[in-house]
């Protein structure tokens, strides 16, 4: 669409840089100095990929899981509060370790902080510290801790409290969808949003009017399963097509 509109392959003049796009980190270094085209998911795309190169380190790390903790906690305390990187504190790469790092350690904990936090009590205290989080300016702590201490809590809440009413019914089927269709949503979403809300601005004159935020958010959530549905089948056409080329070739030989 950009080639097209600008009537060049390479519009934004920086040939190289479009391998960013292909190594799907394009987004995440649009925060910094580096030329950029910026096409494809958003910068969390980016992080995802970066945090996964670091992963096979994280992973001796976790040999010596309290020091490793202690020296990524105040790794991120320290970014938080200091401007030496190009990318801001809630975007940049230590900042998504800490929950990366979270995330690990769930998991080779996760007998102990299932008996601790799965059940009925320790969901509502949870629930209850997440909204106190809520009403707590973000200057006195930083959004950034603020928010990472949020979500850690959401999470705990929503696996532990989820598994439990999702595995039914038509929540069930509905959880099946969502799930077959997340990658494609993930890919799809941010491009999607940029075009409505755009759209939207021009629609109501830039006027910031509750109509237009629910308008906007139900117009950009049933494009986004539209075309990541249609996004999948083109996905699973293509490899179903690979497939049966080298079925043929296999057969040849």
């Amino acid at each position: 669409m950009y080639a097209v509109k600008n009537h060049s392959l390479f519009y934004n003049g920086h040939p190289f840089s479009i391998l960013l796009s292909i190594a799907g980190v394009d987004e995440y270094f649009s925060y910094t100095k580096l030329s950029h085209y910026n096409l494809l998911g958003e910068w969390f795309l980016g992080a995802i990929i970066l945090l996964y190169i670091l992963y096979p380190f994280l992973l001796k790390l976790l040999k010596y899981p309290i020091i490793a903790s202690v020296g990524i906690v105040v790794l991120y305390i320290w970014q938080i509060y200091t401007d030496v990187f190009e990318i801001e504190s809630k975007f940049n790469l230590i900042s998504c370790i800490i929950s990366f790092w979270f995330g690990i350690l769930f998991i080779k904990y996760y007998i102990q902080i299932e008996k601790l936090v799965n059940n009925r009590k320790s969901l509502i205290a949870l629930f209850l510290c997440f909204m106190a989080l809520l009403f707590i300016p973000f200057e006195v702590l930083g959004e950034n801790l603020i928010c990472h201490v949020m979500g850690i809590f959401l999470f705990l809440i929503l696996f532990f409290g989820g598994t439990r009413d999702t595995g039914k019914g038509i929540l069930k089927k509905i959880m099946l969808l969502v799930g077959k269709l997340s990658y494609p949503i993930f890919l799809v979403h941010h491009r999607i949003i940029y075009q409505v809300v755009s759209k939207m601005r021009i629609l109501f004159e830039g006027k910031e009017i509750v109509m237009m935020e629910v308008l906007g958010l139900v117009i950009t959530f049933l494009l986004t399963i539209i075309i990541a549905g249609l996004l999948y089948l083109m996905n699973d056409r293509f490899k179903k097509l690979i497939i049966g080329i080298k079925e043929k070739m296999d057969k040849r030989d």
